[in-house]
């Protein structure tokens, strides 16, 4: 286990950790990444490091703010991730994004089959699309985990430089599948981005399609597909995480903080706040919150919303 003021990493004795690491990367100094291989060819693809993970419970990894995008692929058993406020499943066969510059986190879960989990980390520099960066959709993670682990066959062996390039490049090409969306997925969280700049505004389901050029009821199931949730509710999370921030960081009045998160009535948001962090405003604010926070590992106010 190591934690830090930045975040918390827990890999756990059944969890089996292969990457790779740049050759002139700060992680090193990190006891998670002391035993992963290097290679001078990741930086040509705008790569920090990547591997694959078979996470067995407690593994556990969490962070303040990720200075560069992270993504994440699941091949085989089940885990939960934490990005834009509220947590998702990453069952097989799908891919996320984590955006840089916010928080994150994911973990194993009790009970299930180990994660296998495709994790890449880009470097600095790397363009990576803005509608991209959050959300699950599906993915075709079977070949990119070979590739993978071709490649750290490789780096472990001959270390052939042509072949590692040829790797890497394959990589390249699959991730970019699904960091380069569809127009149709750009004007979608071009959206979302902007509702996020009013979220005290009076919004329904065909003014946010409209901004999305798409059908309510496309809108509606893309919210699904990318949130695992309707449109409703995922407003309601960014209102009530963005009220959270507020109450922590400011001493803005909690009636402000409700007019904001789009509610009129300080009582319905108080009601609403407690069904979904598990807390009132007025005790987290206090900090009276030792009963009321999430179990370790566990979400299932945010995962089932």
């Amino acid at each position: 286990m190591n934690i830090s003021p930045a975040g918390i990493t827990i890999i756990g004795e059944r969890t089996e950790h292969h990457g790779l690491c740049a050759t002139d990367g700060n992680e090193r100094s990190m006891p998670w990444f002391r035993d992963l291989g290097s290679t001078p060819h990741l930086e040509e693809f705008g790569f920090r490091h990547l591997g694959i993970v078979r996470a067995v419970a407690p593994y556990r990894f969490e962070r303040k703010r990720i200075p560069q995008p992270i993504f994440l692929a699941c091949a085989g058993g089940l885990g939960r991730v934490k990005t834009g406020g509220h947590w998702m499943e990453l069952p097989p066969g799908t891919a996320t994004l984590l955006p840089a510059g916010k928080a994150a986190a994911y973990h194993a879960v009790v009970g299930e089959a180990p994660w296998s989990l495709v994790w890449l980390c880009f470097g600095k520099g790397s363009r990576v699309p803005e509608a991209s960066r959050t959300g699950r959709r599906e993915f075709e993670v079977r070949p990119l985990f070979h590739a993978v682990e071709c490649l750290l066959a490789e780096c472990g062996g001959s270390h052939d430089s042509w072949l590692v390039r040829q790797s890497l490049g394959m990589i390249e090409r699959m991730v970019g599948r699904f960091i380069s969306p569809l127009p149709e997925m750009a004007r979608f969280y071009s959206a979302w981005e902007l509702i996020e700049t009013e979220l005290d505004g009076h919004w329904e389901l065909s003014s946010m399609s409209r901004l999305a050029a798409c059908s309510s009821e496309q809108f509606r199931r893309l919210c699904q597909r990318e949130f695992a949730t309707s449109p409703r509710r995922h407003l309601t999370r960014l209102r009530l995480t963005r009220a959270k921030r507020g109450l922590l960081e400011s001493r803005r009045s909690i009636e402000d903080l409700a007019h904001e998160a789009g509610y009129s009535d300080p009582w319905a948001f108080t009601d609403a706040f407690r069904k979904h962090h598990g807390v009132t405003p007025r005790d987290l604010r206090r900090g009276d919150v030792a009963n009321a926070l999430e179990p370790e590992g566990e979400s299932p106010r945010e995962a089932t919303s």
